[in-house]
């Protein structure tokens, strides 16, 4: 007895070709293929005359380190038959497929999309409905992993992902889902159980695949999570009793602080922000977590939206007929040491840009590493990325911190000088990022808060100092 699939694209040898299978297992007794579990993806028949092919070891059949290796029997015998495997399966290095990249996340045994769906970047125009359907969009196009945290998008993302989630109910064994808790305001274990109950319930999942300490920005609040009865101790206990699969991280450290977390062996994977501006300055914990066997998340991998708004300056990053944003997904997609790069998406298009560049993936070269380190400086590593964390209503006199941050990026991308600054600061004024403003720069405290929160430590202060000076030169003060 044989059992019949719809479709494979193989790999065999140092050619790739599409086939029709039967596959038999005579070790095994197992009659067919052992389908993987959480594979996305369509199937269609792809007749072609094929030879008989024998393979005695499974490296033979997928090339070494495949991940679906472990989904096959030791020996099997291939004859030209019916075939099995999405084409939507394949890594960085394997020859296997068309489309979506997987990875193994590390050591956790799961497969997940090279391009996760990040929650922070909805629309907030649109209904909780509305914006649920990109989730939809998403696993459709092969993304399998879900990220999102309360108070994204202002506490509305995990209702949002609630809903998508409860609609894919059915194939809930193909997707991984994502979530965060921070420990400034979870601080004990009891606080993490019922922090980790309440994402249950607003996600309509009964069990998180990964769950990130959230948003270390000191080692402080690293060693608050870690204290005995603190967040860690009980996310442990959740672990323990099925509701969390993984304990991972999300960190905005310097590398050698990271590597003192990572040696300390208490997390499964890290959440970091990386991508194609900063990365000289990124790649010490990058690689320090890629060693230790973890997964690695990049978050921001288009900086925060400043790729996207500022194409016409980073033309450097990209080459062919790429764009500089395809660019810098390819960039962080195509590294070894990167698991999954997480992408925030606001509408079905930007879905489309990440899959597409995932699905017609090339690494990038050592001539396009050194043609973007010649354009790249130690600005670009401290550029806003418009993360919103101070603009909670931290601020005493309610600055839109955010908004003036977003403007001053455009000294760093575009080297303007003060006069520059002054008159871009009238069209950000009429019809920019400042044109709701209810407090100017000069109103600043110096309280600090907003520094506090900053994820990526950038002077605020000093920067809302200058940016005053622009403003009076345009008031004529």
């Amino acid at each position: 007895m044989s059992v019949r699939f719809d479709k494979v694209l193989i790999g065999v040898e140092r050619y790739i070709c599409f086939c029709n299978f039967l596959c038999l297992c005579p070790e095994t007794g197992l009659d067919g293929f052992s389908y993987p579990a959480r594979l996305p993806g369509t199937f269609f028949m792809a007749p072609q005359n094929v030879p008989d092919i024998s393979f005695t070891r499974r490296s033979d059949l997928f090339g070494i380190n495949h991940p679906l290796q472990s989904e096959l029997p030791s020996a099997c015998e291939i004859r030209p038959g019916l075939a099995i495997i999405s084409p939507l399966y394949r890594t960085k290095s394997g020859s296997i497929g068309m489309g979506m990249i997987y990875n193994e996340y590390g050591r956790t045994g799961a497969k997940v999309s090279a391009v996760g769906f990040g929650g922070m970047r909805f629309d907030e125009s649109k209904s909780d409905a509305q914006n649920a359907e990109l989730l939809l969009y998403a696993h459709s196009k092969g993304i399998n992993y879900f990220d999102t945290a309360p108070d994204y998008c202002k506490d509305h993302s995990e209702d949002i992902f609630g809903i998508a989630l409860k609609q894919m109910a059915d194939v809930r064994d193909q997707i991984y889902v994502s979530t965060k808790g921070m420990p400034t305001s979870i601080d004990t274990a009891d606080k993490a159980r019922k922090a980790v109950e309440k994402s249950l319930k607003r996600l309509k999942v009964d069990k998180i695949d990964f769950y990130h300490v959230w948003c270390i920005r000191r080692m402080d609040q690293y060693e608050s999570a870690m204290k005995k009865g603190g967040q860690y101790e009980g996310l442990l206990k959740c672990k323990e009793e099925g509701l969390i699969d993984n304990i991972v991280i999300s960190t905005h450290l310097q590398g050698d602080q990271i590597c003192k977390i990572i040696e300390k062996k208490e997390f499964e994977g890290v959440l970091l922000g990386v991508n194609i501006l900063n990365f000289l300055y990124r790649w010490q914990g990058v690689q320090a977590a890629f060693n230790a066997g973890l997964g690695v998340v990049a978050m921001n991998p288009l900086a925060g939206g400043v790729v996207p708004q500022h194409e016409k300056e980073l033309t450097f990053l990209a080459s062919g007929n790429e764009t500089p944003t395809e660019a810098a997904i390819r960039f962080c997609v195509s590294c070894p040491q990167i698991t999954i790069a997480l992408v925030g998406f606001t509408t079905k298009e930007h879905i489309d840009t990440a899959c597409r560049v995932a699905d017609n993936c090339r690494p990038f070269t050592a001539s396009d590493i050194d043609r973007a380190k010649e354009h790249l400086s130690r600005n670009m590593d401290s550029l806003c990325t418009g993360c919103g964390y101070c603009m909670n209503n931290l601020c005493p006199k309610d600055i839109p911190i955010a908004n003036y941050m977003q403007s001053y990026n455009a000294k760093l991308l575009q080297h303007k000088n003060d006069k520059e600054m002054t008159e871009q600061m009238i069209f950000q004024h009429e019809w920019g990022y400042l044109a709701d403003r209810q407090a100017d720069a000069a109103d600043c405290t110096q309280c600090g808060e907003c520094e506090q929160v900053c994820t990526q430590h950038l002077d605020i202060t000093d920067r809302l100092a200058e940016i005053a000076e622009w403003e009076s030169a345009l008031k004529g003060d």
